[in-house]
């Protein structure tokens, strides 16, 4: 069964009901920290849109993934998709908080933004993401792209077994939250 569950920080305002497919995946999960709504609802139309899909996990800000990575099984994870421009914590923030980690160092991070500014996309790559990609104006569009991204980062791209060998300890990493 696929999943698709979303983080919130808003206490008690705001509850997003999870959605769940019922289809076998043997896909690794993808998680996204997209603080505009609209986005992640467009992302997760355009996922339903592929014949095998895998688990998407949503949080709203990058404090709260942060903790769900000390937590979770890092290998079931095939990428994390940030958004650039967030308000508790850009995605430049979380960029280094992985580059700086030893565990999440190895971790594949696709920056999904609006902006196509030639500095973002340095300003990212120079922070050790993996991946840039401006977002899609079109559903087809958007749809394309998730299949492009699921093809190679949940099925073709191979990651180190580096993952087992200590967990992400967000004590250690020092966050601002």
């Amino acid at each position: 069964m696929v999943f698709i569950r979303s983080y919130s920080p808003f206490q008690g305002e705001i509850t997003i009901p999870n959605t769940v497919f019922t289809m076998e995946s043997k896909l690794k999960s993808i998680i996204l920290v997209e603080d505009n709504l609209a986005d992640v609802k467009l992302t997760e139309y355009a996922l339903k849109s592929l014949a095998e899909r895998p688990q998407l996990i949503h949080f709203f800000e990058g404090p709260e993934m942060l903790q769900y990575l000390s937590e979770a099984n890092l290998e079931e994870i095939a990428i994390v998709i940030i958004d650039l421009n967030m308000p508790k914590m850009s995605g430049i923030e979380l960029l280094k908080i992985f580059q700086a980690d030893p565990k999440l160092s190895n971790m594949p991070v696709l920056v999904f933004s609006s902006s196509d500014d030639p500095s973002d996309l340095q300003n990212c790559y120079d922070h050790g993401a993996s991946a840039y990609v401006v977002k899609p104006l079109g559903l087809e569009e958007l749809e394309k792209t998730m299949r492009y991204i699921v093809d190679f980062w949940c099925q073709t791209n191979a990651l180190p077994h580096s993952f087992r060998d200590r967990p992400f300890n967000i004590k250690e990493a020092n966050i601002p939250c």
